[in-house]
């Protein structure tokens, strides 16, 4: 089995050590790196499938190395998680616009990690649709990318997952045939407070009930028919990988 590859970027020998034991420990084949720059050469070269970066580096500090990873197609896709001992929101906000998945502050919760770290590789995906051919194909496609995918044919088997399990991503189709629509799903997840984000695919494009939906929520709409690659575009840039 080929183990999972992390770049863990920090100017403090003892952070680099400590987190190359735990996630050594947990199966994951770790490098590292302590500045900046040496951080975008190792991500370029090695092409890690996540990286661990603390904002305060030597020669260049981990936001710009962010901006500069994620502007550069070769090393765009590489989920980012900050993992820094800045707490104020100016930071935190200016991380996520520069592209990270997520923002965790020191000391390290070993925990919190690994959960972030999960999320960001293998994504929660429920595809609620009743084209059974269409969701076999969705969930084929996620699963090679290494997402973990549940389907529902209806909106009854949708709530009863969604109760059961977390997802960090929701694609629904809006007409399910008979009973509650793809939008009541929407809706359940929204009054339930999950953590869900949520991408609509419908070949109802002008439905009106959804488009108030989508302007007043921002919510995405795909029109079917519509192509795999598109669809993981997609989804990465909703779930910000």
């Amino acid at each position: 089995m080929i183990k999972e590859r992390i770049l863990v970027v920090d100017d403090e020998k003892n952070i680099i050590d400590l987190l190359t034991l735990s996630l050594s420990f947990e199966g994951f084949e770790v490098f590292s790196a302590y500045r900046g720059d040496e951080a975008i050469s190792k991500a370029r070269s090695n092409h890690p499938d996540l990286i661990v970066l603390d904002v305060l580096l030597p020669y260049l500090d981990g936001l710009e190395v962010c901006r500069q990873l994620k502007r550069n197609i070769s090393t765009s896709d590489i989920p980012v998680i900050m993992l820094t001992c800045l707490r104020d929101l100016e930071t935190k906000l200016e991380s996520f616009k520069a592209g990270v998945f997520d923002y965790l502050t020191k000391p390290i919760v070993t925990e919190n990690l690994l959960e972030s770290i999960r999320k960001a590789l293998h994504p929660g995906l429920i595809i609620v649709d009743d084209n059974e051919d269409l969701a076999f194909a969705l969930k084929l496609w996620f699963e090679e990318k290494g997402y973990v995918v549940s389907v529902a044919k209806e909106a009854f088997e949708a709530f009863v997952l969604l109760e059961e399990h977390e997802y960090e991503m929701a694609i629904l189709d809006y007409n399910l045939g008979h009973g509650p629509t793809g939008l009541e799903v929407y809706n359940y997840i929204k009054h339930m407070n999950l953590p869900t984000r949520v991408l609509f695919i419908t070949s109802e494009i002008d439905n009106q009930e959804l488009n108030r939906v989508s302007i007043e929520d921002t919510l995405p709409v795909l029109g079917k028919p519509f192509k795999l690659n598109f669809i993981d575009t997609q989804v990465k840039k909703i779930l910000r990988l």
